[in-house]
């Protein structure tokens, strides 16, 4: 994709938006993604900063696997050495706010469910090419709250709104030229349903279940809908 402003033409790969700060930020790979530059732009065109994505330590210098938006000017940035980085991109820099560690996966998606975002991996065997697994990580905790696993191929898989189902559909071609058969399941994660469901969760969980969004958006006051996560 490109931006058109004034005479100058950007190529970039991801567009993300701050209506707080009235910002846009475009992201940049590079050839094969073994880089990947960030610009700030606000919104009459004018460019921020400029700079790569890249973080420096005992091992060397590492570069983002995948980068996705939380809110504002806050990413999800996974580095080349398994470890996730809450990043805030500001005109001077990246300044890391938290960090944590992920198995080795193949696959990303960061997913939202109310007010809290979630990262969704998947890895695979170690000497088989196939996804094999689901896992969920709450990036406020860096904790592992859901996974998945099986002997055979994730082929499909989706979680619901609430994230309290999984829908996964798997399938047994594990060997060239063998015909596969595939199993769809339906399976309770049990998120949210332990001691740190609090009123306001299930307040939530009450009002998206029971309403629809036309009625919610027409009814509820905008105090209300942005206490409960719900805009």
């Amino acid at each position: 994709m490109k931006l058109y402003y004034e005479k100058y033409v950007y190529s970039f790969d991801n567009l993300f938006y701050d209506f707080e700060c009235e910002r846009v930020y475009l992201l940049h790979w590079g050839y094969k993604r073994e880089s990947g530059e960030m610009c700030g732009f606000d919104f009459s065109g004018n460019e921020l900063f400029t700079y790569q994505i890249e973080k420096e330590n005992e091992n060397g210098v590492h570069i983002p696997r995948f980068l996705g938006h939380i809110s504002g000017s806050v990413f999800l940035v996974a580095w080349t050495d398994l470890e996730m980085g809450i990043c805030n991109f500001t005109n001077y820099g990246m300044d890391t706010l938290n960090t944590f560690e992920i198995p080795s996966p193949v696959k990303y998606d960061l997913i939202r469910c109310f007010d809290k975002r979630y990262l969704c991996i998947q890895t695979e065997k170690w000497y088989l090419d196939v996804l094999n697994s689901v896992q969920l990580f709450d990036i406020s905790t860096g904790k592992l709250v859901y996974k998945f696993e099986t002997d055979y191929q994730v082929k499909f898989f989706n979680f619901n709104w609430n994230l309290q189902e999984l829908s996964v559909v798997i399938g047994e071609d594990l060997y060239p030229g063998y015909r596969p058969d595939y199993f769809p399941k339906i399976l309770k994660t049990g998120l949210f349903r332990n001691s740190e469901t609090n009123l306001k969760q299930w307040a939530r969980l009450a009002c998206l279940k029971h309403f629809d969004d036309k009625y919610l958006a027409g009814n509820l006051p905008h105090c209300l809908k942005e206490y409960l996560g719900i805009l």
